[in-house]
């Protein structure tokens, strides 16, 4: 049951990290004026997605450990 609970914490996260950026890009093509900043932000917002999708997962995998070691 807890493996069941960690799996589906996992993919909440990484979707709202995801859905997060989205909207992010979405406002940033109603905000900026030119196609040029436009891609930009889009590229910087991408960017920090992937950090923040990579560091989820080590999160998730430093606290797994954690709890593995806790449990011996």
């Amino acid at each position: 049951m807890r493996r069941k609970r960690d799996n589906r914490m996992r993919k909440i996260s990484k979707i709202v990290i995801c859905v997060g950026a989205l909207i992010m890009i979405i406002l940033g093509m109603i905000v900026h004026d030119t196609w040029k900043d436009r891609i930009y932000f889009s590229l910087a917002v991408l960017f920090v997605t992937v950090l923040s999708l990579l560091w989820n997962i080590v999160a998730h995998n430093i606290v797994d450990k954690l709890r593995k070691m806790e449990n011996k």
